[in-house]
């Protein structure tokens, strides 16, 4: 599994629901659909910033996560989300390494 990074931005209708029913657990809402897309959710939270939330799971692809993304989007109460997902820099720079001295660039 790989993990992603959601951040999203919240909308008045996000806020006006809150506002009515404070009480509600938005992470257990979170911690079923990912169960229900065999993904595995690790937090929520609230952000200042440009960003209003910062959701962490893990996911089996890139797929599961914009599954993840365009229900919560569909749903009208987060204006946008955004995916990082996160890789291993050392793995990345092994392979890169590797291909590097028998790359030629184009001539001018």
């Amino acid at each position: 599994m790989s993990k992603y990074l959601f951040l999203g931005k919240i909308n008045q209708e996000y806020i006006s629901g809150m506002l009515q029913n404070p009480d509600q657990d938005r992470t257990a809402v979170l911690k079923n659909l990912a169960a229900a897309l065999g993904a595995d959710f690790h937090s929520l939270e609230f952000t200042r910033g440009a960003y209003d939330v910062v959701c962490i799971c893990d996911a089996p692809d890139f797929e599961t996560a914009l599954a993840m993304k365009t229900t919560v989007i569909r749903g009208g109460a987060v204006a946008s989300i955004d995916i990082l997902e996160v890789f291993d820099f050392n793995q990345y720079a092994h392979k890169a390494a590797s291909v590097t001295s028998g790359y030629k660039a184009p001539a001018a």
